[in-house]
């Protein structure tokens, strides 16, 4: 459960997050269904029986642009793109044993 409440309008959400899965060797996941990532990185690697979820922002993948100013709208964004990079991985959210959230008011 991520709690956004106390954060100013305009501050930036980012989650990344941690699966653990059965299976063997090193893969990298990709989907369209999220934003691509800024830079040379893996919307998400799987090594082992473990995915590992790159930083996914507020950002539609579509459009590319961060679509809601408060906290709650673009953590509720990020979890779309978490969620679809791990559907594409063959996970979900209810597979998550870790996560991380990053928050900065800039």
């Amino acid at each position: 459960l991520v709690c956004a409440s106390g954060l100013p309008n305009g501050a930036l959400v980012a989650i990344d997050a941690v699966v653990d899965l059965s299976g063997n060797g090193f893969s990298s996941i990709s989907t369209d269904q999220a934003p691509q990532p800024l830079g040379p990185y893996s919307q998400a690697s799987k090594v082992g029986d473990t995915i590992y979820v790159s930083v996914q922002g507020a950002f539609d993948p579509k459009t590319l642009e961060v679509g809601s100013d408060t906290p709650a709208g673009q953590t509720h964004q990020v979890l779309k793109n978490v969620s679809a990079v791990l559907d594409s991985a063959g996970a979900s959210l209810k597979d998550v044993v870790k996560t991380t959230v990053y928050m900065s008011d800039l």
